[in-house]
């Protein structure tokens, strides 16, 4: 599984167009080690190369899908006249007590494009 790099807060720019990136790769850091090395980690030991293969597309697939789901690719309809978004906010809670808040979905920077980049372990370019 691969280790993913962490940026600590304090580190962060000041210009909060670079903060809402920042946030938003933290999700992503956050999404690989979390829920694909967890997928991943849970392959049976003995499992054979091709099958590995297969595995690991179809991980990769749903959490690309997942991305989606959050841009608001799909649309949602609770009936014939109405719709629902959902929304992916990251709330960062300091021990001071204060937060900061950023949407990162759907109105963010394209989860479905910053994904490629997270898959292949690229995170911040500054």
């Amino acid at each position: 599984m691969t280790d993913y790099p962490h940026r600590k807060y304090a580190d962060w720019p000041t210009d909060e167009h670079a903060r809402w990136i920042h946030a938003g790769h933290t999700f992503g850091m956050h999404l690989m080690e979390n829920i694909r090395n967890a997928a991943i980690g849970d392959l049976p030991d003995d499992i054979n190369d091709e099958s590995k293969k297969i595995a690991l597309t179809a991980i990769d697939g749903v959490v690309y899908k997942m991305m989606a789901f959050f841009d608001g690719i799909y649309r949602f309809e609770i009936d014939d006249i109405t719709k629902v978004e959902y929304a992916l906010m990251s709330r960062i809670e300091q021990p001071d007590g204060n937060t900061e808040e950023f949407e990162i979905g759907p109105n963010g920077d394209g989860l479905c494009m910053a994904i490629h980049g997270w898959l292949d372990n690229e995170y911040w370019n500054d």
